[in-house]
């Protein structure tokens, strides 16, 4: 066996081709151009399959199947290479390696295909990849319709609760405003009892709460349609913050709270809507107010911090876990269950405030120790120059 291999280049044992028989010249080109000119194309298949494998390998089915085809190919097409060079050289030996590498190369092949062949059955053609691939198009269509027809929908029911929300805040309003002139007139008249001013003063914190639950509904519509108009004007804060605190005195009077007033800020005014502004600031005072024990402290401060003026309401009631602060200024977001039942409410007023800070060009932050160390919120906004 190595004698063949150590002479499988060696022609000396045979005569070249055209000493055996009678060749004319045309019959042996004809061999020799027909064999090279089968080479070639035997070669090209395999070198196209190669390319293809290459840069679509994750894209076919059987690519194992494609590389012993290749071989396969080749092999027959070097053959063919080799019986054209044996009119000149007649290496018979590297001729029968290369027939026996074709021959093992074909039935791999063959096997190949026995095996893979069932599988390949399975795959659908392209007639039936095109049917399917059209029902997915139907199918995806029939989808996209439905989204559009579901979000008109959707658009449809979010303005007929806008318009309900206005509406119904509008009818609860109107018939308010004569009781709350009412009691306004009755409760400064002269020579009444205690208990009965006191009964007013209660009557009349309830409407304005009633009132400002309505106003919440309005602003929560004007906010959604994006109608909220500003006027814009310098305003002093620590006027807005004292007249925020003025407003709640009631409640704060009634809860026997402390309040601590530390404002520091030396440049307090900024331009805003003062309207709006004062709303954000009762807003942050009722609900410190509104969960802070009987006896408790709210501090209400304020600092300049570069060009902006920075205005924090602390209080030490519940207090609010760091999971909900990307939460709580979300509409009808009210914190732990447990708190809500608690203490009520509908959740506007901090989604509210923080559409008003947006619109006004500040910002409003929350921080808390967690559950039971209370809670501080930021107003920022930029001051004007001293």
């Amino acid at each position: 066996m190595n004698d063949f291999f150590q002479k499988i280049f060696d022609t000396s044992d045979f005569p070249a081709r055209w000493s055996c028989g009678r060749w004319s010249a045309g019959l042996g080109w004809l061999h020799i151009i027909s064999d090279i000119a089968i080479f070639g194309a035997y070669a090209a298949i395999p070198i196209s399959l190669v390319l293809y494998l290459m840069s679509k390998r994750r894209d076919i089915f059987f690519p194992k199947l494609y590389w012993l085809f290749a071989l396969f190919i080749f092999s027959c097409g070097f053959g063919h290479l080799v019986e054209a060079t044996l009119f000149w050289h007649p290496w018979y030996r590297l001729s029968g390696v290369v027939k026996l590498i074709t021959a093992a190369a074909s039935w791999a092949t063959v096997f190949a295909l026995v095996r893979v062949m069932p599988m390949a059955l399975t795959l659908p053609g392209a007639a039936m990849l095109n049917e399917k691939l059209k029902r997915e198009i139907e199918e995806r269509k029939g989808i996209e319709e439905k989204l559009r027809l579901a979000h008109a929908e959707a658009q449809q029911a979010n303005h007929a609760k806008d318009s309900f929300l206005a509406a119904l805040s509008h009818e609860l309003r109107t018939p308010l405003n004569p009781v709350k002139m009412a009691i306004h007139s009755w409760e400064h008249q002269k020579n009444l009892p205690d208990g009965l001013q006191q009964d007013f003063k209660m009557m009349r914190r309830n409407i304005d709460i009633q009132v400002q639950l309505i106003d919440d509904l309005l602003d929560l519509t004007a906010i959604s349609h994006g109608k909220i108009k500003l006027d814009l004007a310098p305003v002093d804060v620590h006027e807005l913050l004292q007249y925020a605190l003025e407003t709640a005195q009631f409640d704060i009077d009634l809860k026997k709270l402390e309040i601590k007033t530390l404002l520091d800020a030396k440049k307090a005014t900024v331009c805003t809507d003062s309207t709006r502004l004062t709303q954000v600031f009762w807003n942050l005072v009722k609900n410190a107010v509104k969960f802070t024990p009987e006896g408790g402290l709210i501090t209400v401060s304020t600092a300049n911090e570069g060009e902006k003026i920075l205005i924090r309401i602390s209080d030490n009631g519940p207090g609010i876990s760091p999971e909900a602060f990307s939460r709580i200024f979300n509409t009808f977001e009210q914190g732990a269950p447990e708190v809500r039942q608690q203490f009520g409410g509908l959740g506007l007023g901090l989604s509210i405030a923080k559409s008003f800070m947006e619109s006004l060009g500040g910002t409003i932050k929350v921080n808390s120790g967690g559950i039971g160390k209370g809670s501080t919120f930021t107003v920022s906004l930029k001051a004007l120059p001293a």
